[in-house]
């Protein structure tokens, strides 16, 4: 990490923390510098600003002593700002904010909290885009049906797989969200079970030894609202499955630290050395890697800009590109498409939309792919769009449609995102005070001839969507595009304003449309 980090203190200082007690921020900084070490990732071309909030000392690290997180947190946040305003500061050109912290001792019930609040002020007003981790649940979960824990421990691996799974999904309930994960305008993510770790020793059971899976420990949504929580999975490293019995004798299970599976992160030495290496896990590191990935993003919109002679780290549009770019390459993958099977009613079609808001709980919009979005290939193309939107305003955008869409009965697809930030009404019910919409460009949703909106099974419920600051769609079909002449076939895509509330009918509101043709 040698001249890859500023550090700007604020409430936390060097002297407070002694160097080996410094573990969480430094692993962070790590995976967002390098990623998981034990891969050959190139570093960060740009350096990580960190602001120390953690103390040491104890059993964990947690926030100073006779001081409110909150309080903490705002004034990071407000050094951040005026920082920012400094061309010679080095946090001038922060943009992404990297929030793996959550409060343990709250989750989130129903209506946000102060620190979502916080969160989602600082976003809207200062441009910002905040990844914050979904939370770990340490609470263990119930195995039903067993008489003892040797006997999930004897299982064949595959029968403790489904078992753990269907477990899982049963105790979901209970295993939500921590604050401020619930927050509007930023970025949740959850924890997947996965890393480029060997396997385990014969001491420690992988609890998904051969298949893709949501963490234990990854909390789960829905989130305001019931809209879709956490917006994104990833990597979370892999643990080991720890399985005990409580005091009515029930059989359960919980993920803690394995010897050998995990992120390979930077970890000081006991006594103060920088050479050292650790593992580390949870819903942290998939915020630190999902920050990599933005990052990486907006070097790319960096050199792009460039070449028009604009600098993209002005414009007001700058973090709802990264959001919107971020859940523009996001799937269900195998993860979500497992839950869906296994939550769904094959006798029943009334209940999808139940269905997919539970496993919306689970993945979100899916696990980022930032290939997509950082390359295109000969049949496929990406377009990005940005503005400012005010209520009652309507923007279309007309695409001329590629000719190989054309007259053909192939299989295409169209993904559309649509991200913006909203200001927030803390006192109100309608607590996202200004709300946007993906329409045509008569103000109907009925798109465009050529593709289906309902396909794809693979993707959360636009209604769910609505109720958040991020639509995503897939669409996709084969049926003939009929029009009299090929260059009248366009499609038109537009974004609808609306203002909850009378006070914020002035207010511009930034936002970014990502539209792929495949």
């Amino acid at each position: 990490l040698r001249g890859r980090v500023v550090v700007h203190e604020v409430d936390v200082t060097a002297a407070q923390v002694q160097v080996g007690h410094r573990i969480h921020g430094t692993a962070m900084a790590s995976l967002v510098a390098h990623g998981d070490l034990r891969t050959s990732s190139d570093p960060l071309p740009s350096r990580i600003a960190v602001i120390p909030v953690l103390t040491g000392g104890g059993a964990v690290e947690g926030m100073p002593a006779g001081k409110l997180a909150i309080g903490v947190i705002y004034r990071a946040l407000q050094a951040l700002v005026r920082e920012r305003q400094s061309e010679t500061s080095a946090l001038s050109r922060v943009v992404v904010v990297n929030h793996s912290i959550c409060d343990t001792y709250a989750p989130f019930v129903r209506a946000s909290s102060p620190w979502a609040c916080l969160i989602d002020h600082f976003s809207h007003s200062n441009r910002l885009l905040f990844i914050v981790s979904a939370g770990n649940i340490k609470a263990p979960i119930p195995i039903k049906g067993l008489s003892s824990a040797q006997e999930l421990i004897d299982m064949n691996p595959q029968e403790r797989d489904a078992l753990v799974i269907d477990s899982l999904r049963e105790s979901s309930g209970t295993r939500g969200l921590l604050c401020p994960a619930e927050t509007l305008n930023g970025l949740s993510i959850g924890a997947l079970h996965f890393d480029d770790s060997p396997e385990g020793p014969d001491t420690e059971i992988d609890p998904f030894l051969d298949i893709e899976m949501i963490s234990l420990g990854s909390a789960l949504g829905l989130g305001l609202n019931r809209s879709v929580k956490p917006d994104l999975v990833e990597s979370g490293g892999r643990g080991a499955l720890s399985v005990s019995v409580n005091s009515d004798g029930a059989v359960q299970v919980h993920p803690s630290p394995s010897s050998e599976m995990g992120h390979k992160v930077a970890r000081p030495g006991l006594t103060g050395e920088s050479n050292r290496y650790g593992l580390s896990m949870g819903t942290s590191d998939a915020a630190a890697l999902t920050t990599r990935s933005a990052v990486q993003i907006a070097t790319m919109l960096e050199e792009v800009f460039q070449q028009d002679g604009e600098r993209w780290s002005d414009k007001p549009t700058r973090a709802v590109m990264l959001k919107a770019l971020l859940v523009h390459g996001a799937r269900w993958g195998s993860v979500g498409e497992l839950f869906f099977n296994l939550i769904k009613d094959p006798d029943n079609h009334h209940h999808r939309v139940s269905e997919k808001d539970q496993t919306s709980r689970f993945v979100g919009f899916g696990k980022p792919d930032s290939d997509r979005v950082l390359g295109g290939t000969k049949n496929r193309i990406t377009l990005l769009a940005d503005d400012q939107i005010k209520h009652e305003d309507r923007h279309v955008f007309r695409l001329p449609v590629p000719s190989h869409m054309l007259k053909s009965r192939d299989l295409r697809t169209v993904t559309i995102t649509l991200a913006w930030t909203s200001p927030v009404h803390v006192s109100s019910v309608d607590y996202r005070a200004v709300t946007l919409k993906l329409v045509d460009g008569d103000g109907q949703q009925k798109f465009w001839q050529g593709v289906d909106r309902g396909a794809i099974q693979a993707q959360p419920v636009q209604f769910t969507m609505e109720r958040g600051t991020i639509a995503h769609l897939q669409l996709s079909g084969d049926t003939l595009w009929r029009y009299g002449k090929a260059t009248d076939a366009q499609l038109e895509i537009a974004v609808q304003a609306m203002a909850k509330h009378e006070s914020m009918k002035h207010i511009q509101v930034p936002y970014a449309l990502a539209i792929t043709l495949e």
